[in-house]
């Protein structure tokens, strides 16, 4: 209950807001959703369209899911391998589990992120909430979050945000999304003992591959 009774109350009411001319839907929520995650998805095996801020390269590399050396680009770890033919909840939970780890030594409230993704789950897709009495923190966390594809806002500066199906899958524990209720895949071994996992997914690229060494 701690993380309920610290902080500001969340502002739910946009209405104050007027009507948004920009309104969302859930069908181009859950499509933007996708598209941001993909995006990370296809950075982490190096894919040269797909780019993300610096904050998030740099937790990526604490999670380690990738690693960096001195002047070069960031590249995937077998742990990241591993992390990318997980289903996408969980992808999430990992991801945000690691987001949390670090959070405090961003100079980040974690008692203030907890109780905003608490209250996440008790949102409703396809509906836009205000801004109004965020804290700076909570807004750099709204920043985060729309670049991992959890909640849309239009720009930066925008005054109201849409939380999307994966932000309140992800804090009400529902362990399927859209995408994946509909994915299938399957497993080619080639010759040389490479190993191809096709998963269904768009952000899991066929490129995403792992050695395999037999055993007699």
């Amino acid at each position: 209950m701690l993380a309920c009774c610290r902080g500001k109350a969340w502002v739910d009411d946009a209405s104050q807001l007027g009507p948004d001319k920009h309104a969302r839907d859930i069908e181009s929520l859950d499509k933007y959703a996708l598209e941001r995650w993909e995006v990370i998805l296809h950075f982490m095996v190096g894919s040269p369209s797909a780019a993300v801020s610096q904050d998030l390269a740099q937790l990526l590399i604490q999670a380690g899911l990738m690693r960096s050396e001195v002047g070069d680009a960031p590249c995937i770890t077998s742990a990241g391998f591993q992390f990318l033919l997980l289903d996408t909840p969980s992808q999430l939970w990992y991801f945000t589990l690691q987001y949390l780890n670090t959070a405090q030594t961003r100079g980040m409230d974690l008692v203030e992120i907890l109780s905003f993704l608490f209250q996440l789950s008790f949102s409703t897709l396809g509906r836009d909430y205000s801004v109004e009495g965020m804290s700076d923190s909570l807004l750099t966390f709204l920043q985060h979050l729309r670049e991992f594809g959890l909640v849309f806002q239009r720009k930066r500066k925008s005054r109201r945000y849409y939380p999307t199906r994966l932000a309140i899958t992800l804090a009400s524990g529902v362990t399927a999304t859209a995408a994946d209720s509909t994915s299938a895949g399957f497993i080619i071994v080639e010759t040389n003992y490479r190993l191809y996992a096709y998963t269904g997914q768009p952000g899991v690229p066929p490129h995403a591959s792992l050695p395999v060494f037999p055993c007699y």
